[in-house]
């Protein structure tokens, strides 16, 4: 590829850096015992090791310490100190604790903790510039080759994209000899970074695959419509408020007099910039099989409302199912799992995997989820919404959701909040709560009602604050992040393991009507169908339906600004927990909206009912986010090395 701008990062100069062995399928394969980089390149065989170099710099993903996409998200949180503990470093990301001097996930340089993604894209400008000396590497395998590396190339100046704004483009590496006037360099402009990106995932869908012949070896490489969905992702983030006319930005200059950012002012054709970038990705997925999940067959005996539960749980765990379109198959499920999964029996007290939920759902994601008529608990005029902390039983229409049976707290039948009544189907899904119905892990029989499992989360209690750590400081519990074949015992934990989707159909669908609702001047019936086509996959009726009949706001989805905000919180509801929300909050410009302000859980200390549905705030998790917290600042030590950088706003 001819090289577009002449700005190289500094962090193109550096030497190669060896990539260590990762936990995926193909990704473990590197150059091993190889002493010069020529002999890297010195045949097929080597090549193709160096080729799995390049995409062992994938960043981390839904890895709770290292993807700030998870405890920067205001989805999850765990107790402080002690066995099981979530690292709460990234939670410095929306309360406050974001610095210049040592930034939280600084991802433009390296450290002992963190890689960046420059040097993933130093490594695949090696491999292009090298990949013609295997003397024995047929055309073919070649070009598919030169194609995964240009996307990976692309992603990984993309990822830097979404934390910094503009950065130093690195189209090609510098000899490593070269002086600093040489290697300093400018951040390029955001549309010449947007430019650069979209052209250069163009080039690469060319020559990728449309889909993956041999599954078992290649499934999580590049395809045709992992790169067209990654450039759809990518022009639907330079339309978004936070790149589209931001006047924060608008008059960021270097010490060229160059802008940085665009105007200010909303440029609506980067809309349709994204309308059709959605539109051949869609097209691509569609036309390589992909399609919204529907549940094949299955060997379990269910009633229709656990029937869609599982539909619901297995768009995550059913592998490489139709509603995946890239798979990241570096993620660890097997401890993602071991965090999420409360102590179903008593057997957790002596396995040293299961964490008793640790990793857990804030009240800000578990208030998200609609009611059974599918609109907000707070707009649903049915619903008792003053009164939602009150506590009620549940009654037989009801006992796949709350348990019938007693609670060893009280001795009478499990009461709980209100608000854990009348939800939606992906609700029950995908939160577990006290008194909630656990469906699988090893419990599946809805003809023995008392065996499936029943979550008991008061203090003392099996699923509860038994001791200072192993349980979940909010009293909710990520069902959707655990598997339902996942099982353990007091000496294993046999964890399903499966790639965890970085991109799926129901993401590209609801970015396609977003991008419709932001071109147009009011909502289409497209953007409906687009939304309804989600609902219906999760149970529930279509918006201009639920709105009209249960609704305090029934023309909410007539309008443009209405059915924005109803399309942002579907996303959130749909994509919960599965590390995009935070970054379509920050895209959206919502983040002061959504992080700030006090944190509050269930009284997980409470004994009786009335004590643990208290709500209680948790000052360690005060939520503290401001302007300038929308972009990463660039380290204080790489602006001293590299004078010509520009600060980001606010820092």
């Amino acid at each position: 590829m001819k090289k577009l701008l002449k700005s190289i990062k500094v962090f193109c100069v550096m030497g190669l850096v060896a990539a260590g062995a990762v936990s995926c399928d193909f990704l473990n394969i590197v150059p091993d015992d190889v002493p010069t980089i020529d002999h890297a390149f010195q045949d097929k065989a080597q090549a193709e090791k160096y080729l799995y170099t390049c995409y062992s710099y994938l960043m981390p993903y839904m890895d709770y310490t290292k993807d700030p996409a998870v405890m920067g998200s205001g989805e999850f949180l765990s107790y402080q100190t002690g066995n099981g503990a979530i690292s709460l470093y990234n939670l410095g990301l929306i309360t406050g604790g974001q610095n210049v001097s040592a930034p939280i996930c600084n991802n433009w340089e390296s450290d002992t903790w963190y890689d960046t993604p420059y040097q993933g894209i130093r490594v695949c400008n090696t491999f292009l510039e090298k990949i013609d000396e295997p003397f024995d590497l047929d055309f073919m395998t070649k070009e598919r080759w030169i194609a995964e590396v240009k996307f990976l190339k692309a992603y990984y100046h993309y990822y830097l994209m979404r934390m910094y704004g503009p950065i130093v483009i690195c189209d090609e590496n510098y000899d490593i000899n070269a002086g600093p006037d040489v290697i300093r360099s400018y951040r390029n402009t955001w549309d010449e970074c947007v430019t650069y990106v979209a052209n250069l995932l163009d080039e690469a869908a060319e020559g990728l695959p449309s889909r993956i012949e041999k599954e078992t070896e290649e499934l999580g490489r590049a395809t045709k419509a992992i790169a067209k969905a990654v450039k759809a992702k990518l022009m639907v983030l330079n339309a978004s408020p936070l790149f589209n006319g931001n006047p924060n930005y608008a008059d960021i200059t270097d010490d060229r007099g160059v802008k940085l950012f665009p105007a200010a002012g909303a440029d609506k054709e980067k809309w349709g910039l994204a309308i059709t970038a959605i539109e051949e990705a869609i097209t691509e997925a569609e036309g390589a099989g992909h399609d919204l999940y529907t549940l094949g067959t299955h060997a379990y005996n269910l009633n229709d409302e656990l029937e869609l539960q599982l539909q619901i749980r297995n768009k995550i765990w059913d592998r490489w199912n139709t509603e995946t379109i890239w798979g990241y198959t570096k993620t660890s499920t097997y401890w993602l799992q071991a965090y999420a999964i409360p102590r179903l029996h008593a057997d957790a007290l002596k396995s040293s995997a299961v964490k008793g939920g640790s990793l857990a759902p804030t009240h800000f994601v578990a208030d998200l989820y609609y009611t059974e008529n599918g609109v907000p608990m707070e707009e649903d005029k049915t619903f008792d919404y003053d009164n939602r902390h009150d506590l009620r039983a549940s009654t037989e229409e009801e006992k796949w959701k709350v348990s019938i049976n007693a609670d060893a707290a009280t001795g009478l039948p499990f009461v709980t909040a209100k608000q854990h009544f009348n939800r939606e189907p992906r609700f029950y899904a995908s939160i577990g709560f006290d008194g909630g119905v656990w469906w699988g892990n090893g419990k599946s029989d809805i003809n023995d009602y008392n065996s499936l499992y029943t979550l008991s989360a008061k203090f003392s209690q099996l699923q509860g604050m038994t001791w200072a750590s192993l349980y979940s400081v909010t009293g909710y519990y990520a069902k959707k992040l655990v598997a339902p074949d996942t099982t353990f015992s007091a000496t294993s934990f046999t964890a399903e393991a499966c790639p965890f989707p970085m991109i799926r159909m129901s993401d590209l669908y609801l970015l396609y009507a977003e991008a419709l609702n932001e071109y147009n001047d009011a909502p289409t019936e497209q953007v409906y169908q687009l939304v309804d086509a989600i609902r219906a996959k999760a149970g529930l009726k279509g918006v201009k339906e639920s709105w009209r009949n249960y609704s305090t706001n029934p023309a909410k989805p007539e309008s443009k600004a209405g059915m924005r905000e109803i399309i942002q919180r579907e996303r959130m509801i749909e994509l919960a927990m599965e590390g995009q929300t935070m970054w379509d909050i920050r895209r959206w410009l919502l983040g002061t909206e959504y992080w700030n302000g006090k944190v509050e859980a269930w009284n997980v200390s409470g004994k009786s009912p009335s004590e643990y549905y208290n709500k209680v705030v948790l000052t360690y998790a005060f939520q503290k986010f401001s302007q300038r917290d929308y972009l990463w600042p660039i380290s204080q030590n790489q602006l001293l090395i590299n004078p010509k950088l520009k600060q980001n706003y606010g820092w």
